[in-house]
């Protein structure tokens, strides 16, 4: 064997060593990218402005928006009450009657004064009658003077303007009686209760026959149609939440749904953002109204209530 055959061994494992240094930087390079962009990536979550995340408000409390006890304008004896505890009315529904047999009467004798015309019809005849004699006078002392005093033609002319001004007070006294007429009308009005939205009677007070004075509570009427959502939110969070930002609420509490399923939740919108902090909790007020569809929403339940911020259009 020839010397220049033979490979030594520490050359063998130079060369070795040369092919395989590519190899390891390369693998170094992409190990280094990799942690480049592990460490470039935001968290999950942080992809988002912190302002545009969801609030979510525990054990918020229902309560009903439109209520109110009924009451009369006016004292005197109930006559007539058209609807019972758990009964319906519509907006301008009747109520209660309270007895008006006299205000009646007087809304009679108003609308006969409001149509009288004799008052203004004597005037205009007796108005006519003044200016005849008048001409007439005015035309004897055209043919032969002085055969009308002066004095005498004075008195006729005043006569003229006194019965044209009583026409104009003829006319004033019917346009008073018409008003009259009017103020009788809505006096009456006053004597029937209506409602002032469509709901359901909660509660009767009064029976008929009895009676009641201005202002005594009569019955109660709530709609369910609309409810308020009131909870608290953290101070921290009172950038996020704004007046009119979308809500989702969720009954906390299925039972209360028919047949035991999962309501779904009823949209909504913040109508109201406290601007004063609870010194204790540190915590803010808010509320929002919501449509109760189907009524799933009743007063005095908890939900839950997510609010999507509103970045843009602030109020």
């Amino acid at each position: 064997m020839t010397v220049s055959s033979w490979n030594h061994p520490k050359t063998s494992c130079t060369n070795n060593l040369r092919r395989s240094k590519p190899i390891q930087t390369g693998t170094l390079f992409v190990i280094l990218v990799i942690l480049i962009a592990i460490i470039d990536r935001p968290l999950s979550g942080q992809n988002q402005p912190q302002s545009s995340r969801q609030v979510v408000i525990r054990e918020c409390r229902v309560k009903l928006i439109d209520e109110a006890v009924l009451s009369s304008e006016q004292t005197g004896i109930i006559e007539i009450i058209d609807a019972q505890e758990g009964e319906t009315l519509e907006l301008g529904d009747r109520a209660v009657q309270i007895r008006d047999n006299v205000i009646r009467a007087s809304l009679e004798v108003a609308e006969k004064l409001a149509s009288d015309t004799v008052e203004i019809d004597f005037s205009e005849k007796a108005s006519q009658l003044a200016q005849v004699r008048y001409e007439q006078a005015l035309k004897a002392n055209q043919q032969l003077d002085n055969t009308i005093p002066a004095l005498e033609l004075q008195e006729l002319r005043l006569n003229v303007q006194k019965t044209l001004l009583q026409i104009d007070q003829a006319r004033r006294n019917q346009e008073v009686a018409k008003l009259r007429r009017k103020e009788t009308f809505e006096t009456l009005q006053t004597y029937k209760v209506t409602a002032p939205f469509a709901g359901v009677v909660t509660k009767v007070h009064k029976k008929v026959g009895e009676s009641v004075r201005m202002s005594d509570p009569i019955l109660e009427i709530a709609s369910t149609s609309r409810v308020r959502v009131e909870g608290f939110i953290s101070s921290k969070d009172l950038h996020r939440v704004s007046r009119g930002a979308p809500v989702q609420v969720q009954l906390d509490n299925p039972n209360f749904y028919a047949g035991n399923k999962v309501p779904p939740a009823l949209p909504g919108k913040i109508m109201y953002v406290d601007v004063k902090v609870e010194p204790v909790s540190n915590k803010v007020r808010v509320w929002a109204e919501v449509d109760n569809r189907s009524n799933v929403l009743r007063d005095g339940l908890t939900a839950t209530m997510t609010v999507v911020p509103r970045i843009a259009n602030r109020r």
